[in-house]
């Protein structure tokens, strides 16, 4: 069967119509000037045809390279058109099951039980630093040195904690991966004693020899009068920064009574915006009531309580509050320390242990227990919220002099 027939110059100035170039290839020209490329062959008693791509994107010398492989299937006894479906449908198959694939179907698939903050934030990690290299390659192909270069290129960066995550990040697109019958086992479940592990360090916690300084300090801030505010407010209540800064006006019920008639004033921060992913009830002191008083005047014309200097519909930057600690002369400290102060100084004039987590929203560590032990010890809270309100005012006016606190409501 003579081939070749056609030339590179006859291809770019044929007319209207069929070339052939032998081997059943040849140039279909349009009406309309399209010059498309087929192969007219029989399989099984029958004629059937093939497209090839279309000139100039495939040449003539593309164009008999895969008239030659069709041919070759043909010889092997297989149908061209049904080996390019098969083809097809295990690309299809191999793209719905690449890494960054699996990894946005396990995001939409648990992401609903994660905070919108740590979703943007997982998902960026991993659009950085994972899919440019894994991105594309099938969860089953993955080894974990694939895995590990990903890492290291990080750990250069110096991002310890960062590598950390992601392999955590990784390793739980894997474990997905798993479950749902994309690949058998977990390339990444090993890798832990591969990474460099970071220096940690506790939050730096400001003593309680401190804080009457500290408040003198903060009473004399020149800066945005909301972030003294905000600062004094985290120390009174010792919530998370995030927890604080995002705060709305409308979870506040500063109204509210007891059983007994008694003011009862109290925040509920929703599930939405805590770790735990938990609704958590903060009892408010009186003096807590005041300051919100005077923050209200400020901010009380928006929905937060710390809204954003630029962009008033977000919340407060994290960066904020450590500035103005810096400024005022206490950058040695962080807000996050304020937690470890008020359970420190708790825990010491007597208040019940579980009550202290209780206030600072620690998720209990045994599973048992925590299904079991639901009490609220909200009584005991207000009693404990009220009287370290009090310590806290104490340090400020007496400039140390600590107060008798009552160890229980009960």
């Amino acid at each position: 069967m003579a081939t070749d027939k056609l030339t590179a110059a006859r291809v770019r100035t044929a007319a209207t119509g069929k070339h052939f170039d032998g081997g059943g290839l040849y140039l279909e020209v349009t009406p309309g000037g399209s010059r498309l490329w087929r192969l007219k062959y029989r399989f099984s008693g029958r004629e059937k045809r093939l497209a090839l791509g279309a000139f100039p994107e495939v040449g003539l010398a593309e164009a008999r390279r895969r008239r030659d492989e069709a041919r070759a299937h043909l010889r092997d006894g297989r149908d061209p058109s049904e080996v390019r479906r098969s083809d097809r449908v295990a690309a299809a198959v191999r793209a719905s099951n690449s890494f960054e694939a699996v990894a946005r179907e396990w995001i939409a698939t648990r992401g609903a039980r994660w905070s919108e903050r740590h979703r943007e934030n997982l998902t960026a990690q991993l659009e950085r630093d994972a899919f440019p290299k894994l991105g594309g390659r099938p969860v089953a192909e993955l080894s974990p040195a694939e895995i590990l270069t990903v890492l290291r290129a990080v750990e250069r960066r110096g991002a310890l904690d960062s590598a950390g995550r992601l392999l955590q990040r990784i390793r739980g697109v894997l474990n997905f991966a798993v479950a749902t019958a994309r690949c058998d086992t977990n390339p990444a479940r090993d890798l832990d004693g591969a990474l460099t592990p970071p220096t940690r360090c506790h939050f730096a916690a400001l003593p309680l020899s401190k804080v009457g300084e500290f408040l003198q300090a903060l009473d004399a801030y020149p800066g945005q009068p909301e972030t003294r505010l905000a600062l004094y407010l985290l120390l009174l209540t010792f919530t998370r920064s995030g927890e604080l800064r995002a705060a709305r006006w409308d979870e506040f019920d500063l109204a509210a009574v007891d059983d007994r008639g008694e003011a009862a004033s109290v925040w509920t921060i929703p599930a939405a915006r805590m770790k735990n992913r938990r609704p958590h009830l903060v009892p408010l002191a009186p003096r807590v009531v005041e300051l919100l008083g005077e923050l209200r005047r400020l901010t009380g014309h928006g929905a937060l309580l710390f809204p954003h200097r630029v962009r008033p519909r977000e919340p407060m930057g994290d960066s904020t509050l450590l500035a103005a600690m810096a400024r005022v002369g206490f950058g040695d400290f962080t807000p996050h320390g304020m937690r470890a102060l008020a359970s420190t100084e708790l825990n010491r004039l007597g208040f019940r242990a579980d009550a202290i987590e209780r206030q600072l929203a620690h998720v209990e560590a045994n599973r048992v227990r925590a299904a079991y032990h639901r009490t609220d010890y909200l009584e005991e809270r207000r009693v404990m919220m009220g009287a370290w309100a009090e310590l806290v005012e104490a340090q400020r006016i007496g400039g140390g002099n600590v107060v008798a606190i009552r160890r229980s409501a009960a």
